[in-house]
């Protein structure tokens, strides 16, 4: 369940949502003027909990304090929107090295169909057959890195200010789609 929240800047008043509130997690998401983005506080682990806990008013203050980094993450994002769509978009840019990516990744699942399938005609014994397994996951998991530091990287060079409010995964989609002024 969802939980409307407002702030206003500047003569405007912006709307968002609590889409998730506990004691120990808390996540905003912006609704009006601008749509697609939300981000989360911190978790507060259990033992800190008698301290902090987000279903008190500081819940509250911080997502309102949430829904403020949101409008002005997504004001810049507007600001830049082409000039990031290009650098996401360009021959050599992020979009490129993430079809690599997961052109790679469904070749590995295609290799380890494979394996499973020579396993079980007796072609690979079951020795070979973890072995080959375990170099695959291996790489699954450099893929998986190596991915999630091209998203950091692109966050970190072109919208360094907002890289710990933004997710980069909603970024790249808010820019795969049109978002007027």
């Amino acid at each position: 369940m969802s939980t409307p929240i407002s702030v206003i800047i500047n003569r405007i008043t912006i709307h968002g949502s609590i889409t998730d509130r506990s004691h120990s997690d808390l996540t905003v998401t912006i609704t009006d003027p601008i749509t697609g983005l939300s981000c989360s506080a911190p978790h507060i682990p259990y033992f800190a909990r008698a301290k902090k806990d987000y279903q008190t008013s500081l819940g509250e203050d911080l997502a309102r304090e949430l829904l403020t980094r949101l409008y002005h993450a997504a004001r810049e994002l507007q600001v830049q929107q082409d000039a990031l769509q290009h650098q996401l978009y360009k021959p050599d840019g992020l979009k490129t090295a993430l079809h690599k990516i997961r052109d790679e990744k469904t070749r590995l699942k295609q290799q380890k169909q494979t394996a499973k399938q020579q396993l079980k005609q007796g072609v690979l014994s079951q020795k070979a057959h973890q072995q080959q397994l375990k170099t695959l996951r291996q790489r699954e998991e450099q893929l998986q890195s190596d991915e999630h530091e091209l998203k950091e990287n692109f966050m970190q060079n072109h919208l360094p200010q907002y890289s710990s409010t933004l997710d980069a995964d909603e970024v790249l989609n808010w820019l795969g789609t049109t978002h007027n002024a």
